[in-house]
């Protein structure tokens, strides 16, 4: 891989240009996709890199956008509001995200309603990225980094009522964007409330074509109340958040709808036995709709189909941690359910997935030793999954002895799978001086398979977000991924400039895959049903290794630069074969001029070709690009606040290799051709605090 000249050219030509006119704040580059003005606070924390939303501009429909401004994390867009995070060359169940230390089951096979869709910031909201081995303490399943979404409690010696109202505009698809935030603060007492409506029409790429299906409409609203006595406090939030009509041209159907509600209470105790407990409870509820024919054109009306699906999610956790010590227990269980109809055709109904259920019981405990100036810590954390799920059915088992074979032998087989295995994790810390940090992490990580990964008993296009087009089967004998896993990373924390480097190593043991199915049975149904070759998922040696860089410096009192880099290397030991939609090599520079209510900001992205890509998933290469984006700020002393974001400036037309191919017929863009991204967008904004 390697950067296109001419990319290589905009960004010099981006920096030297920047370097006169504009500056960067630190540790972030700022998302210049949306108008939020993205701070760090606090002291620094190794191998964490922490966001903060400004509760007065609006939220982005994508936060993705703003996400993929860390070093290492990249978006599988199959649609706008459908954002899969990639982390290391890791998606999905591999890289998990945490709401309030809770996960989310998505009701989606296809992560039509991936972690990004389920997040409405509330007040303060926090983003947090665990990067190298992500400790015991965050959870279980873990192969690769973390993100954590906080909504943090803030209380105040004096009473104050904060609302803020925000909105934005995007000329390229139209879209409107409309926030309220509204906290409570007082000495013992939080509340808080915040809601948003989107909606976009389908947006233009650089070369005047339509964006195949981008459109959507979202809202959400929720509500957070935490009260405190001396050590006890108590903290209680809901949410909720629907989906609307919305495109996902890299997938089999569009979104009809998504309902998503969330709740949470928590206790903490910040004195027994010298050190905090928390206890944890959390409940996750979705139901979600999906369709092909409403948005897209189909051959016939037999061809229709229509996905009803939903999720239910319970959970709850203890945790008690001092200085030196945190041990805990967590225990989650999923329900999910599927069936797929055919609106014009009162007899077809498939059974899909029924009462699939997934448990996990996991328990943990860490150490930290602290001598001058460094530390090791050691953590380890038993896991158990189980997964089981009731019988199917499909309308044709009767009249198709293929059919009816697939449902005999899955109702037929032992469909309940016990999966235990021990995490064990070990860190080293070493700070050299004032400025310069080593960390040294170990450890071996565990996964158990997902449940479409085992009980897809049928040839679909189900592969929790892949996207790559194959129809799939699952796979009841699969084993735990285990990750042998080595992080290396160096810090130096100057006072005019920073710089932080990563070297990662992921050798995983196990690691699943889809490889050419060997049941005869469900590949005749798979051609029959006009698609390519069955995939069936298998274990398979898989390592993965890369690195990621991060430097800022103060240029004047006023001009910071900021430049980061990241890239990943993914092959199957097996074949060595690229893994598929593995992200490119990227490189962002920015520079922010900023004064006390302004500030300015230039940034460059380049994102290198990308060759080594997946034959058995028809996998094709991609071109580098080079990017421009410019944005400003201006906050007046009533409260009111204006900004504006250009997006790709030079209104490139460009197609990212992580954006998936069209599966729309009728588009402008044609089906299987890499979708576009979205042309020059003017973006303007508002926002008031009262």
């Amino acid at each position: 891989m390697s950067f296109s000249k001419t990319a290589m050219c905009s960004a010099v030509a981006t920096t030297l240009f920047g370097l006169s006119v504009t500056s960067f704040n630190a540790w972030s580059a700022a998302a210049v996709d949306s108008v939020e003005r993205i701070s760090i606070k606090g002291r620094y924390v190794p191998l964490q890199l922490a966001q903060k939303i400004d509760n007065k501009t609006p939220t982005d429909a994508d936060l993705g956008n703003m996400l993929a401004q860390y070093p290492g994390l990249q978006i599988n867009r199959n649609g706008t509001v459908t954002g899969v995070m990639q982390y290391r060359g890791l998606t999905g169940d591999r890289f998990t995200v945490n709401f309030n230390g809770a996960p989310i089951a998505d009701a989606g096979p296809n992560a039509m309603d991936s972690p990004l869709s389920h997040i409405l910031p509330m007040p303060n909201t926090q983003f947090t990225l665990h990067q190298g081995i992500v400790p015991v303490t965050e959870g279980s399943e873990m192969l690769t980094g973390q993100l954590s979404i906080e909504h943090p409690v803030v209380y105040s010696t004096d009473t104050k009522l904060i609302t803020s109202i925000s909105g934005q505009y995007h000329e390229n698809d139209s879209a409107q964007h409309i926030k309220l935030n509204t906290e409570y603060q007082a000495k013992n007492t939080y509340a808080a409330f915040a809601a948003l409506n989107q909606d976009a029409d389908n947006g233009e790429s650089g070369n005047g074509l339509e964006r195949t299906n981008s459109f959507y409409e979202r809202y959400g609203f929720g509500g957070q109340v935490a009260h405190r006595i001396d050590d006890h406090e108590i903290d209680v939030s809901v949410k909720h958040m629907h989906t609307g009509a919305a495109g996902t041209p890299a997938l089999n159907m569009d979104i009809d709808f998504i309902d998503a509600d969330w709740y949470r209470l928590a206790y903490k105790n910040q004195s027994v036995r010298g050190g905090e407990l928390k206890l944890m409870f959390s409940s996750n509820h979705n139901d979600h709709v999906m369709d092909n024919f409403q948005f897209r054109l189909i051959g016939s009306p037999a061809a229709a189909r229509m996905n009803t699906v939903d999720s239910e999610s319970y959970g709850t956790g203890v945790q008690w941690q001092n200085d030196e010590i945190a041990m805990g227990l967590k225990w989650q269980q999923q329900t999910h359910n599927s069936v797929i109809t055919n609106p014009n055709n009162a007899m077809f109904r498939v059974v899909n997935f029924n009462d699939v259920e997934r448990q996990v019981t996991s328990a943990y405990a860490q150490y930290k030793i602290e001598h001058q100036k460094q530390n090791i810590t050691f953590g380890i954390q038993p896991t158990r999954v189980s997964v089981d799920g009731d019988e199917i059915s499909h309308h044709m088992a009767m009249m198709n002895p293929n059919v009816g074979n697939l449902v005999a032998t899955f109702n037929e087989s032992d469909r309940s799978r016990d999966f235990s295995w021990l995490d064990v994790v070990l860190g080293y810390q070493r700070q050299f001086n004032d400025a310069w940090l080593l960390n040294v992490d170990a450890g071996v990580k565990h996964r158990a398979p997902s449940y479409t990964e085992m009980f897809v008993w049928f040839p679909l296009g189900i592969s929790a977000g892949l996207a790559d087009g194959n129809n799939y089967l699952g796979n009841l004998d699969l084993s735990e991924e285990q990750a042998k896993q080595l992080n290396v990373s160096f810090a130096y924390l100057g006072d005019k400039w920073q710089f932080q480097s990563q070297v990662f190593y992921s050798d995983i043991h196990d690691y699943i895959i889809g490889e050419p199915s060997q049941n005869m049975t469900a590949n005749m149904i798979s051609m029959m049903m006009g698609g390519r070759p069955l995939l069936q998922w298998q274990n398979a040696d898989v390592r993965l290794y890369g690195w990621e860089v991060q430097y800022t410096t103060r240029l004047t009192s006023d001009i910071d630069f900021h430049v980061q880099a990241a890239d990943v290397f993914a092959k199957n030991k097996t074949n060595e074969e690229a893994l598929y939609r593995i992200a490119p090599r990227h490189l962002t520079t920015a520079v922010t001029y900023q004064q006390d209510s302004w500030e300015l900001v230039l940034q460059a992205e380049l994102f290198a070709a990308q060759n080594d890509v997946s034959t058995l998933s028809n996998e094709t290469t991609s071109s580098g690009y080079g990017l421009l984006h410019f944005k400003g700020y201006y906050q007046f002393d009533n409260g009111l606040g204006i900004g504006f974001s250009i997006n790709n400036l030079l209104d490139k037309a460009y197609q990212p290799h992580l954006a998936g191919v069209n599966r729309v017929n009728g588009a402008q863009e044609a089906v299987g051709e890499r979708l576009f991204a979205p042309g020059r967008d003017v973006q303007l904004a508002f926002s008031y605090q009262f």
